[in-house]
């Protein structure tokens, strides 16, 4: 028999209907089969005249496996003339046009439908069964899709994502953000303002430190969180010249290392020189302004 498919696509839908109840009447199903393999479209139509034709159920699933091409209503003539159960082997080839709400999401994993699942934003229900249809660039892009993955297996997942650099699927999982701090992205974390309420904060900070990355904190500015800790040596090993740590901690600056590093700049010492002043009666201050002002205001020390 000849191959139809470059001619097939120019029969209006009557012509092919036509043809196919001729091969269905005088019961050549072969010619029909080849026909349908050819691009020729089914329909409605001809899968009722099948039925008309008393072909059996298994013939009319055959050929529902062997279309290239086929009309909508196909699907709605399969729902209603099937039990669900009946079309594990058909179903797989109508995932491009199944209805939301057919077959159930149960079904459809009893049946390996992922296309369909996905499509239905049911990633979770695939990770669990079948992560590796996820893994294909078309859905490692989804953000759903990656945080379905990482639920259903972090250990696996996790260094992918990092290597992507998808971080914000690693933090969706509870405790993913201590994996990032444990990889060196506590930063990434800062300049996303810790993504406003969705992560504990304060937990953030505190377990970054039990970490050891206070200089991180520093490097980001989080100068108050780090004050309210009492996270001192990192603004002396940084000699820090804040004012909150300045006047607020004066017992804990070393103000002689820090006029070192005004190297001279009068504007850096008269700053200096007011921060310490704000707290003459620290002794630490006392001493240091005893170093470094003139006699008038050295006697206003006494005062």
């Amino acid at each position: 028999m000849k191959d139809f498919k470059k001619i097939m696509l120019l029969n209006s839908t009557e012509q092919n209907e036509r043809m196919a109840w001729y091969c269905l009447e005088h019961n050549e199903i072969e010619r029909f089969m080849q026909l349908v393999r050819s691009n020729m479209p089914l329909t409605t139509d001809m899968l009722t005249a099948m039925v008309f034709f008393d072909y059996s159920d298994d013939r009319i699933k055959e050929v529902l496996t062997l279309f290239t091409k086929y009309t909508p209503p196909v699907v709605q003539w399969i729902r209603n003339y099937f039990p669900v159960d009946e079309l594990a082997d058909v179903l797989p080839h109508f995932q491009d046009n199944l209805p939301e709400d057919w077959p159930s999401n149960e079904d459809c994993v009893r049946f390996k439908l992922w296309e369909t699942l996905c499509k239905r934003k049911q990633f979770d229900a695939v990770a669990q069964n079948a992560p590796e249809f996820l893994e294909s660039e078309q859905w490692l892009s989804n953000y759903k899709a990656r945080v379905a993955l990482i639920k259903a297996d972090f250990d696996k997942y996790a260094p992918l994502f990092l290597q992507k650099s998808a971080y914000g699927s690693i933090i969706a999982v509870e405790g993913g953000w201590k994996y990032l701090i444990d990889h060196g992205k506590l930063q990434w974390l800062v300049l996303n303002n810790f993504f406003g309420d969705l992560l504990p904060k304060d937990e953030v900070i505190d377990y970054a430190l039990q970490q050891g990355f206070a200089e991180e904190l520093y490097k980001a500015k989080l100068y108050p969180e780090l004050l309210a800790r009492r996270q001192f040596a990192v603004f002396v090993n940084n000699h820090s010249f804040s004012k909150d740590f300045l006047t607020e901690y004066p017992e804990e600056a070393n103000w002689e290392d820090l006029w070192e590093h005004c190297n001279g700049n009068k504007e850096s010492q008269n700053y200096l020189k007011e921060q310490a002043w704000k707290n003459k009666n620290v002794p630490k201050c006392y001493e240091f302004l005893l170093a470094h002002v003139g006699f008038w205001k050295q006697m206003r020390l006494f005062i």
